[in-house]
């Protein structure tokens, strides 16, 4: 269910609202008026625990902030749905489909009852040029962040693997010499 821009209850709770968005990566050089302005052009949405937000392989034209609640970060491989992440108040997902039109890479779905702030393109291609200069260089903030939660996972799985294979005593050496091979590859 979507909400119109306006006020998002109080007066106080939309003042607390803002205070926080403004400490976080995505709004941080914003000042209140800007974040207010930004609040009255987005619409905020409901969504229930366990509900998708939005589902890998589909359209996305739209950013979300999460300004109440925590997300699943999912992804199909090999027909199951495994877990990437959680991300919670404060946090984004999607800003990709913000920039431009693309395919979403994972699905998101509710942890918790949320409150989305849903930023869509058309909202973020209306804004003034210095503010919307300003929140793209947040958004590539938001992803140099995500990289870094990307690299733990890598490192995670490369562990776990790197266990298994130790007890089936692969050769690493070969292994090693194989990669720099690759790398060799004129088709890389």
């Amino acid at each position: 269910m979507a909400e119109s821009g306006g006020s998002a209850g109080g007066g106080g709770k939309l003042q607390d609202l803002v205070q926080f968005a403004l400490t976080t990566t995505l709004f941080e050089d914003l000042s209140e008026s800007e974040m207010m302005d930004l609040l009255r052009r987005c619409t905020r949405q409901r969504v229930k625990s366990m509900d998708y937000i939005i589902r890998e392989k589909e359209e996305g034209e739209s950013l979300y902030y999460i300004l109440e609640g925590r997300v699943f970060l999912v992804r199909e491989i090999e027909g199951f749905e495994e877990f990437l992440g959680i991300l919670e108040k404060g946090d984004t997902f999607g800003e990709t489909g913000l920039l431009r039109s693309s395919v979403r890479t994972a699905s998101v779905r509710a942890r918790t009852d949320c409150l989305l702030l849903n930023i869509e393109k058309s909202v973020f291609e209306d804004l003034p040029c210095d503010l919307a200069l300003r929140l793209m260089r947040n958004i590539a903030l938001t992803g140099i962040q995500k990289l870094g939660m990307a690299n733990e996972l890598i490192d995670k799985f490369h562990r776990q693997v790197r266990a298994l294979t130790e007890k089936e005593d692969v050769d690493f050496e070969k292994g090693e010499d194989e990669y720099v091979e690759g790398l060799d590859d004129p088709k890389l």
